[in-house]
């Protein structure tokens, strides 16, 4: 249990100087303030996380104690959210983060002109500003930044700010370089010069120095890089018909599916691209899945911590007497409530059922991992790219100090069966992954890979 432990002995223990010292010139938030912030935190994550079992070792207490000195004594806002973040990362799960207030990150960082795509944890330039294109074509691997290797950036600056259930996000969010992270590969402070060590596709290295502009307003890339709309469609050949289902996070989404419907009744075979779905509703993915089937198909099963006040306390002393033995948990552990799978069952009429192919990899993530596992038995679906982002589930929001947020993920989602796709990601059944000859060609691997073996089903 966490020791008692009060607000002028945390001070006294710190050294903590007053927020608006002369270094502090960008600290707003009073002490009480940012103590509030985290321990408020640090409660709901105490009573309504849900998934302990990821970080058997993690002593939450512990580390949000170790926590407070840092967040005390950060030098300004950004920095104590910062330190929000470090602490939150521990928790190592997706759903579980930390947001900075609106326009917090473009305040205090910046970066490079550049895209990169993690290729094997490799980083790998995706796009350019046409400015350095010739300096930096596109398929270079960036080595390091600033005389720092790239690996040992990733692991020492960046991976510990991270808040992911899945292993193999790690060096793509890193490399990605997710901006409202406040960290990444392209990352640093607003208005700076740094230097990049990069091979280029025909072997050379060279470092080249380059401003970190990208708030400075829209980057003139050398390539197209295509407006995302919620819902794209498009015909193939031979009768495939490609939908994209980029979000389920509005009910557009549905409008959209539905008004491609004529079109896709015509297909012999269908491509359902996720690759770009970061999730929202999974009711909307419920909705969608129900043209492709006539059978009823089930959502996860679930779990959601407990909370009991009297079992807890009786709980405490389950060492004394056997009655009191079922009430240990509650005390010492994280009891769960478990929820069965909800069928939903599909109204009647013509439905998609040629052979179809989801596209799924790492930006596959929440509600549109959702609808895979409900798809998961309809037979003539198959999932085809890459493990997806491994992290669904029901958020808890809450409101920070200085107009930053936090969630906590208190649902705990799996298969019908038991396996676990928290932490893994949803598996494709066929295999395909990005490489780097295909990012220097502008070619996608994974769609040319579905339209070849959509013509071996028909």
């Amino acid at each position: 249990m966490i020791k008692q432990i009060s607000t002028a002995a945390i001070l006294a223990a710190t050294a903590f100087q007053p927020v608006f010292a002369e270094e502090n010139v960008g600290a707003t938030l009073t002490v009480e303030e940012r103590i509030y912030g985290a321990s408020n935190f640090w409660k709901e994550v105490t009573y309504n996380f849900a998934h302990w079992q990821a970080v058997p070792d993690l002593d939450w207490d512990e580390a949000y104690q170790e926590a407070l000195p840092r967040i005390i004594n950060a030098k300004s806002d950004f920095e104590y959210f910062m330190e929000l973040k470090k602490l939150c990362a521990q928790l190592k799960d997706g759903h579980t983060n930390i947001y900075f207030p609106d326009s917090m990150v473009d305040a205090n960082r910046d970066r490079f002109p550049l895209q990169l795509r993690s290729i094997n944890s490799r980083a790998i330039v995706e796009n350019v500003a046409r400015e350095y294109a010739e300096q930096i074509p596109r398929g270079s691997e960036v080595l390091a930044v600033d005389g720092k290797p790239v690996k040992q950036m990733m692991e020492e600056d960046i991976y510990p700010y991270i808040s992911t259930s899945a292993p193999h996000m790690y060096p793509i969010i890193a490399i990605g370089s997710y901006h409202r992270l406040g960290v990444g590969v392209l990352t640093g402070p607003n208005d700076s010069v740094g230097t990049l060590l990069i091979e280029t596709p025909t072997g050379e290295q060279k470092t080249i120095e380059l401003p970190r502009n990208r708030n400075d307003g829209d980057v003139d890339w050398a390539f197209t890089n295509e407006k995302t709309e919620t819902v794209e469609f498009k015909w193939l050949e031979d009768g495939k018909a490609y939908i994209a289902l980029n979000s389920f996070s509005r009910e557009e989404v549905v409008t959209g599916f539905k008004e491609n419907l004529p079109e896709l009744y015509k297909a012999d075979s269908i491509v359902v691209d996720l690759r770009r779905n970061g999730g929202g509703s999974g009711s909307y993915a419920a909705e969608i899945l129900k043209s492709f089937t006539d059978k009823p198909f089930y959502s996860s099963a679930w779990k959601t911590p407990i909370h009991k006040g009297a079992h807890k306390a009786w709980g405490k002393y389950a060492d004394m007497a056997e009655s009191l033995e079922k009430y240990r948990e509650y005390y010492e552990g994280h009891p769960m409530e478990v929820h069965e799978p909800e069928p939903f069952i599909p109204e009647a009429g013509d439905k998609l059922k040629v052979p179809t192919v989801f596209l799924i990899g790492p930006s596959t993530a929440s509600a549109a991992e959702d609808i895979l596992i409900m798809a998961d038995d309809i037979e003539h679906i198959t999932m085809m790219g890459e493990p997806t982002y491994g992290s669904t589930g029901q958020p808890l929001m809450m409101d920070l100090p200085g107009g930053g947020r936090a969630r906590v993920s208190a649902k705990r989602d799996y298969y019908r069966d038991g396996k676990e796709f928290i932490g893994v990601g949803v598996l494709p059944d066929i295999e395909v992954k990005r490489t780097v000859e295909g990012v220097r060609n502008g070619t996608d691997e994974v769609l040319t890979e579905a339209i070849q073996f959509l013509g071996t089903r028909k």
